[in-house]
């Protein structure tokens, strides 16, 4: 790298293409999986909200209506 004030170099910048990066992923991921990490695809996590939701929604729907205003009244 060069100064655009005087030409002078003033850093180096690593040069790496397409395949550098596919390797540096993979090491880093290697090592994440050493430490006990586990990985799911993009947009498994927004998949996952939505089963749990509506797995919530479904036990929600599937309680009588009355049985939480009725505990209420006994107390």
């Amino acid at each position: 790298m060069t100064s655009p004030f005087d030409g002078s170099i003033v850093g180096t910048v690593a040069v790496a293409g397409p395949e550098d990066v596919e390797v540096a992923l993979a090491v880093a991921a290697a090592a994440k999986r050493a430490e006990g990490w586990t990985f799911i695809g993009i947009g498994s996590d927004a998949t996952l909200l939505a089963a749990a939701l509506s797995a919530a929604l479904s036990e929600a729907r599937s309680e009588p209506q009355g049985s939480q205003d009725s505990q209420e009244a006994r107390s």
